[in-house]
Parts: C-alpha cells; structure tokens; sequence
C-alpha cells in the first residue's frame, strides 16, 4: 500500500506480466507470497542510456521441477 508506481516498482497486470516472461522481458523474474517480481531489460537499457552504471545482485532459486 505504500508503494508508488514507477517510484517502487512498475505496476502492471498479471496478463501483462505473464505476456512480457514469454516475450522474454525480464533479466530474471519469479513469484514471492502471491507477489510477482522481474528485472526488466528496458530498465536496465534506461540506466546504462542515462550514463549510469546498473549493477545487479541477484539471489536465484533453481527448481528441479520435482516438487
């Protein structure tokens, strides 16, 4: 609730969301307590065109696919 759109985050639909995974948009992406979450590439371009460096400290979770 004390999150802004495009301050915090950048807030889109699930459909959205879902369309830009199998549009292959995101660096990473993944699900945390019903909440979803990705690294989007356009971000990244934004950061690197604004003459910045875009570092990122990524914690990944491999699924064997088992559970």
């Amino acid at each position: 609730a004390d999150e802004v759109n495009e301050r915090n985050y950048y807030f889109v639909s699930l459909l959205t969301f879902q369309a830009d995974i199998v549009a292959h948009k995101f660096v990473e992406h993944g699900e945390l307590e019903g909440h979803f979450y990705g690294t989007a590439l356009d971000s990244i371009r934004r950061v690197i065109n604004s003459g910045k460096y875009c570092i990122l400290n990524l914690h990944c979770e491999v699924s064997d696919g088992l559970s």
